[in-house]
């Protein structure tokens, strides 16, 4: 009897391939659900919804919702890779704050919220489960940050709208790393990144080689000298070209014919892009990269599985070489740094207010050490509380959540750098360390553009963990 009223309630037959779709009914349903959540939750099921359909008419809405699935997954890449470009257009943003960017993040924020509604559960993995602890103990530390900031009469206005950024970035994050087919997903972002960001910027350079850098509001030199581009500051292209070369070589075993072509044309335009910036943070963190690259290169020749002769040129040609260089320019590289540093680091020079404020940013961290002093800034090149920013990611992060903010992001990028390693993703980790030696002259966890390079480069080991050394499946969590 109590089979036939299962039957007859939800149905005997489990669907084609997987398990029931419907719970049954149960005494624990019955007594922890009140009446009408359980009958809720019940036209909620697949089943009942389409028998209810069938009855109305044929109409199944379950069905319909998850048709149009796809389109809102395609939607949502294409508005994440759009925005997160669009967000370095500062010179466009309405009033300073709010600019065309922000707002297509906000929309694909929207169409994740969407994806999940109409999948019914959200592709939890290790990375997001490690985002969203990182996340959500930030903004604990923040609030209480706040709040001593309070007690103590330094806090800001200005600080909610640093929140309102990193509230912002938080929530691309998630909405980037809970679908399914992660993998994928970052290839076709990727696309998007590079085809919305590089074309307009690479034809503003153009514009200014042929005398008209003023194109509307936008001014594309920096006091005249540095290329900018759309943004305010030239630091914020060079942030958002910083992985991206490492991110399209990903790519390049996936395409072919135009598409290569077109690929490798975007590529070598945010090369262009980058080094007409002058962001000497860019130019250290993309040094120490092609030098990684090519240890890496070296590493992987010796270990191949080519003839003795080749593996004996690899090991003794390669370092010849690198030591031949070493001995004709290294006296010219020498002198040429000495002048650099000289120039850089005398009074009032750009490496001397550096470190001026470097040193305010830990008078100013006594003041709250354990949980900083919330969102803003705190530091400034001629004493603490300015109202200025560190140029430090890791000292500004600390001002604003404290020792225990700075563990839990150093905690996140070791989590990113063990999954990478993980899965024998050198180059990622190299993507890595490049992102980590352009934040330590700048801050930009406020950026979507920084945290959006770190998960496309970590996207392909989301299901992994830093133990592990196999791919682990992503468990679902929902429905």
């Amino acid at each position: 009897m109590a089979a036939s009223f299962r039957r007859a309630t939800h149905g005997s037959a489990a669907p084609p391939g997987g398990t029931r779709a419907v719970r049954r009914f149960s005494l624990r349903d019955h007594v922890f659900r009140s009446a009408g959540q359980q009958l809720m939750h019940d036209l909620r099921a697949p089943r009942t919804a389409a028998a209810l359909g069938a009855a109305a008419g044929g109409w199944s809405a379950p069905r319909v919702r998850r048709s149009a699935l796809p389109l809102v997954e395609r939607a949502a890449v294409w508005l994440l890779g759009a925005g997160t470009a669009w967000t370095t257009a500062t010179q466009l943003r309405a009033g300073g704050v709010l600019g065309l960017g922000e707002l297509v993040l906000a929309g694909a924020i929207g169409l994740a919220a969407l994806e999940v509604l109409a999948r019914g559960s959200v592709a939890w993995t290790p990375l997001l489960g490690a985002t969203a602890a990182f996340w959500g103990t930030s903004f604990v530390l923040l609030v209480g940050g706040w709040v001593v900031g309070l007690w103590t009469d330094v806090w800001q206005l200005a600080a909610g709208r640093d929140l309102i950024a990193l509230l912002l970035a938080a929530l691309v994050m998630l909405a980037f790393l809970q679908a399914p087919r992660l993998e994928r997903r970052a290839r076709a972002v990727t696309w998007v990144l590079l085809a919305t960001l590089v074309p307009p910027i690479v034809a503003l350079g153009v514009l200014t080689l042929t005398g008209r850098p003023q194109v509307g509001p936008v001014n594309a030199l920096y006091e005249e000298l540095r290329f900018t581009g759309w943004a305010t500051n030239p630091n914020q292209i060079a942030l958002a070209v910083v992985a991206l070369p490492l991110l399209g070589l990903r790519l390049l075993p996936h395409v072919r014919g135009l598409r290569r072509a077109a690929l490798v044309t975007l590529l070598v335009g945010t090369l262009v892009v980058g080094a007409a910036t002058f962001s000497d943070a860019l130019a250290l963190a993309w040094a120490i990269t092609a030098a990684l690259l090519g240890v890496l290169l070296w590493l992987r020749l010796l270990a191949s599985r080519r003839s003795v002769a080749a593996r004996a040129l690899a090991a003794l040609g390669v370092p010849l070489v690198v030591l031949a260089g070493a001995v004709a320019f290294g006296p010219t590289l020498v002198v040429v740094g000495e002048r650099f540093a000289a120039a850089s680091y005398r009074e009032g020079g750009q490496g001397s207010d550096r470190l001026a404020r470097w040193r305010n940013a830990l008078d100013a961290a006594e003041t709250s050490p354990l949980v900083g002093l919330g969102p803003g800034a705190y530091s400034g090149p001629i004493a603490a509380f300015q109202g200025q920013e560190v140029h430090n990611t890791p000292l500004d992060w600390m001002l604003s959540t404290g020792l225990l903010g700075l563990l839990a992001y150093a905690g996140l990028v070791a989590w990113v750098v063990a999954v990478c390693a993980a899965g024998r993703d050198s180059h990622a980790i190299v993507g890595v360390i490049a992102l980590l030696v352009f934040t330590t002259f700048h801050y930009a966890l406020r950026q979507p553009v920084f945290w959006m390079q770190l998960l496309l480069l970590a996207a392909p080991h989301a299901a992994r963990r830093p133990a592990d050394a196999l791919r682990a499946s992503p468990r679902t969590v929902g429905r």
